[in-house]
């Protein structure tokens, strides 16, 4: 919405990481390095530890693309909350290893692919586990007999570890203590201070097209006292000024509407609004001004909101809460998986459906596991953006189950991600991507064939939905 207005050929803080935005401060430096050079000595196991936001998924996708240029092989692991088996299955699956019925079994599969790439010096093999403070200690215990897969010189499996702080107390634990001393590499990532933060915000402005100068010194001094250097409120905190600058015709963001946008959210501090509304507005501001206000009432919310600058937040607000009553979200009690309920309700679940919902309900954690009788809170209606005419087919099946595990796969990977039913009556079909002819989709498909992420290259049309 506001794109052309500052003129952005893209977003410039976009939560989803993007390893184009990454921003090298010292600490993502010291870590990325940590993690090339833990890789290139063949030391085991690396720990990449940093709070919630502070860019620990971003370093991990940058780690990847220098790994590309190593031929390095790679599993990744996004969301660990697994059973055992299901753990080697997934990691059988990334290295396009056979799918094993049993421990012993996966263990020899991996031996003999481990071996096999020595061999041919193809290599380095590497697994990658984020979120990685949510393993179980079973887990823990089998990462650390992997490492056991060596030669008499050499180890022929590396694992990088990134989690949370918590990841770290938990392997103070006594049972815990052969795992903690086979990590050779540390590195905690530090909040960015105050100087990075104004060079993180302008590069990432740059990156996307605009000015520099799009938020004055004293604007970019707010930003940094309320997200404390936090790469992802910073994001959030810049995306809802930039909104909010929109909405006023200010091509310059000052401090004031940063105080403003920080007042109506959940990052600074309460006002003594009513509590419903308070709720919805911090967690939805975003969401609405994007998806429920029209574009054309652009001019009127300009004219309106001048009149009466000192009462900002106020006038937003008024302005969320007619949009709210007009576009009012429905409120669902989960009877059934909440992913087959979407597909019924919407005919199509994709990565902006998703956030959508993960905005409106922020107190809910894990909307891949809902209990019956879970109150969610659902938007009225979503359109499907039509960004490309074909899309990479991963998988066609009757088995509902199956075709959630490959598009919750998806997700957690970060890739663009469709699930829909397919014309083939009771046929669940994921695809991904977003192309607009078949022979740039088709180039994207192939390359993923000879990397070994994809056993067949089928490029499909995407249906109109």
């Amino acid at each position: 919405m506001y794109k052309d207005f500052y003129h952005f050929q893209q977003e410039p803080f976009n939560i989803t990481p993007d390893p184009d935005f990454f921003y090298m401060s010292k600490t993502h430096r010291e870590a990325l390095a940590q993690l090339i050079y833990g890789i290139n000595a063949k030391k085991g196991i690396i720990a990449i530890i940093g709070e919630v936001g502070a860019g620990k998924t971003t370093i991990i996708n940058a780690f990847f693309k220098e790994l590309e240029k190593k031929n390095a092989i790679t599993a990744l692991v996004f969301n660990p909350k697994l059973e055992l088996l299901d753990f080697f299955h997934l990691i059988s699956e990334e290295l396009g290893l056979p799918k094993p019925n049993s421990k012993a079994e996966f263990l020899l599969n991996l031996n003999t692919f481990l071996i096999d790439c020595h061999a041919k010096g193809k290599g380095p093999v590497i697994i990658v586990i984020d979120e990685a403070q949510n393993l179980s200690d079973q887990l823990l215990e089998e990462i650390r007999l992997l490492l056991n897969l060596e030669t008499a010189k050499e180890k022929l499996l590396q694992i990088v570890l990134s989690g949370q702080p918590e990841l770290w107390e938990r392997l103070k634990a006594p049972h815990l203590r052969q795992l903690r001393q086979r990590i050779s590499f540390r590195h905690t990532i530090e909040p960015l201070d105050k100087k990075e933060t104004e060079g993180y915000i302008k590069e990432r402005l740059k990156k996307a097209g605009g000015s520099e100068d799009t938020f004055t010194a004293r604007a970019i001094s707010e930003i940094y006292k309320y997200s404390k250097g936090i790469p992802r409120l910073i994001n959030i905190i810049c995306c809802n000024a930039l909104i909010t600058g929109y909405a006023l015709d200010k091509k310059v963001i000052d401090p004031k509407v940063i105080k403003e946008v920080i007042r109506g959210s959940a990052i600074g501090y309460e006002t003594p609004r009513s509590k419903s509304l308070s709720r919805w507005i911090a967690v939805a501001i975003v969401a609405l001004f994007i998806i429920l206000i029209p574009l054309q009432l652009k001019d009127n919310f300009s004219r309106w909101l001048k009149k009466d600058n000192n009462h900002l937040l106020s006038t937003q607000n008024q302005v969320l809460k007619k949009a709210v009553e007009k576009n009012k979200p429905t409120l669902k009690i989960v009877k059934e998986e909440l992913l087959y309920s979407l597909l019924k309700k919407y005919g199509f679940i994709n990565n902006e459906l998703f956030e959508l919902i993960k905005k409106l309900n922020p107190s809910l954690k894990d909307l891949y596991n809902l209990p019956p009788g879970t109150v969610i809170t659902l938007p009225p209606s979503f359109n499907f953006k039509d960004e490309g005419l074909y899309a990479i087919h991963i998988i066609t099946t009757s088995d509902f189950s199956e075709a959630r595990q490959f598009f919750i796969r998806m997700m957690e990977k970060e890739h663009k991600a469709l699930l829909y039913i397919s014309e083939e009556q009771g046929k669940y079909r994921v695809v991904t991507g977003a192309y607009r002819t078949f022979d740039e989709a088709k180039t994207v498909a192939d390359s993923l064939v000879n990397q070994g992420r994809l056993s067949k290259g089928i490029v499909i049309r995407i249906p109109q939905m």
